[in-house]
């Protein structure tokens, strides 16, 4: 089964994922998010940057809301060369 993705300017931005013990949202070049919070989890035992946010209750998710909603990213325009 496909987990949904979210793409925007024509480019992959994260990835949902549901699995039996908990939910995740897991982002495309992660490196480019700030993360003052430390919410982001890394992804594997052999990930670099920490990519992903890790749910395993619904409460979760309005408990980490404010951290999700204003996650600033690098100053780079988002669409830059998009049509």
């Amino acid at each position: 089964m496909a987990h949904p993705t979210y793409m925007h300017c024509g480019r992959n931005i994260a990835i949902f994922g549901a699995f039996r013990d908990d939910f995740r949202i897991s982002f495309m070049n992660a490196s480019l998010l700030q993360d003052d919070e430390g919410v982001l989890e890394p992804q594997g035992p052999n990930s670099r940057t920490p990519g992903m946010l890790r749910f395993t209750e619904v409460a979760q998710v309005g408990d980490k809301e404010r951290s999700i909603r204003n996650r600033p990213v690098s100053s780079a325009s988002p669409c830059l060369g998009a049509p």
